[in-house]
């Protein structure tokens, strides 16, 4: 077979597959099969363009030079005394300041939060909705379900249970 009638061959098995009707009862099996050839391929692919250099052009693609973002790291210390400096402001002054322009965003840390909060002998206060500034919880907690296809340990075993 050729590299040219198993990519055809591909494509057509995804489209039969996108139109069969999908009981439920293996809605899972089928879910699961799909992800994992889907991982298979993006190894496959990901292995490839390893060793395709940039500037090579095919019928429908062509490779091209990706530049990544930059890292940046930042001072906290250095920006927070130059805002405070020059603005005149205090430190919550400045982080407010920061924050209002969208400069700084804080991301808080559960795990870290909590260990902080006990060792420090701080009743932490969660509440199970979304809060926002100038609310006196510390925590808002909205929990979120969703459906996941997961493989099973022993699939004899599970059928038969």
């Amino acid at each position: 077979m050729s590299l040219n009638s198993a990519l055809q061959s591909l494509s057509k098995a995804i489209e039969e597959i996108t139109r069969i009707p999908i009981p439920e009862e293996v809605l899972p099996d089928v879910i699961g099969r799909l992800r994992e050839q889907s991982r298979k391929l993006s190894a496959a692919a990901k292995s490839l363009e390893s060793e395709l250099p940039a500037g090579v052009v095919g019928e429908r693609f062509e490779s091209t030079s990706v530049s990544k973002p930059t890292k940046r790291s930042y001072s906290a210390d250095a920006i927070f005394l130059t805002v405070m400096d020059r603005l005149e402001m205090g430190p919550m002054d400045a982080l407010a300041s920061l924050r209002g322009h969208d400069a700084l965003r804080l991301t808080w840390r559960w795990t870290e939060l909590v260990d902080y909060f006990s060792k420090n002998d701080i009743r932490m206060v969660v509440e199970a909705h979304e809060i926002l500034d100038g609310d006196l919880a510390h925590v808002g907690e909205v929990r979120n379900r969703e459906t996941k296809v997961v493989e099973i340990d022993d699939p004899i075993e599970a059928v038969g249970s």
